[in-house]
């Protein structure tokens, strides 16, 4: 083992000053853009509510119309939401 170092040792103090040219690896230029953008969805107009009918009379255990009282307040959230959504969007 010993020898075969020795050996290798003229050869290393014979290489050139001058080490060849090594290319480097290319340049990868990424770009992003980010763009706010709606859905269609939220572009349209929010319809208005259905007017309720002169005369209409609901009638209902208490069950029934805590649910359509539920009902209501749940549609006045998602038309809120829509509406807050919408003046979000770009012009």
């Amino acid at each position: 083992m010993m020898a075969s170092l020795f050996a290798m040792m003229p050869a290393c103090a014979t290489l050139p000053d001058e080490r060849p040219a090594v290319e480097h690896d290319p340049v990868i230029l990424t770009n992003s853009k980010v763009e706010k953008v709606c859905p269609h969805e939220l572009l349209l107009e929010v319809p208005g509510r259905p007017a309720t009918p002169a005369g209409a009379i609901v009638k209902a255990n208490e069950l029934a119309l805590g649910w359509l009282r539920d009902l209501g307040s749940y549609v006045t959230l998602i038309e809120t939401r829509l509406i807050d959504a919408a003046g979000e969007c770009p012009k």
